[in-house]
């Protein structure tokens, strides 16, 4: 049976700090393609040209705003971590069954605020470079 990871065993850490009170994450790899193709060919020919990344988490935490807007307002890079971890307390596991980082920046940062209902603020990251 494959290792199923459950989704609040999952953060998202910036600058080696986890984003507190994180209500969902989502990360994205993508590969771009350029498409090519002659009179002769019956097919286009896709080519992988490069590929990019994104993550998104949401969170409901004002102190947690107030540190997204300070990444934001700089427009410098930190650094993005996710992996599994393990109960509760935000640990990360001693034996993770993965743990990825790389660079990126804060590229949106929205906060929603619906009447008699809890602040939802989201946080978009644009990859800068690869991930190891």
């Amino acid at each position: 049976m494959a290792n199923v990871i459950k989704g609040q065993h999952l953060r998202v850490f910036v600058g080696g700090a986890v984003v507190a009170e994180a209500t969902s994450c989502q990360i994205t790899v993508s590969g771009n393609y350029e498409s090519s193709s002659t009179k002769d060919d019956d097919y286009e020919k896709q080519t992988v040209t490069t590929r990019s990344w994104s993550v998104s988490v949401d969170t409901f935490s004002e102190e947690e705003f107030s540190a997204l807007l300070d990444i934001i307002l700089a427009m410098s890079p930190v650094t993005l971590k996710w992996d599994q971890t393990s109960g509760s307390g935000n640990a990360t596991a001693e034996s993770a069954a993965f743990s990825y980082s790389g660079q990126a920046y804060l590229s949106d940062l929205s906060a929603t605020m619906p009447n008699r209902q809890n602040m939802t603020i989201t946080a978009q990251f644009t990859g800068k470079g690869g991930i190891s």
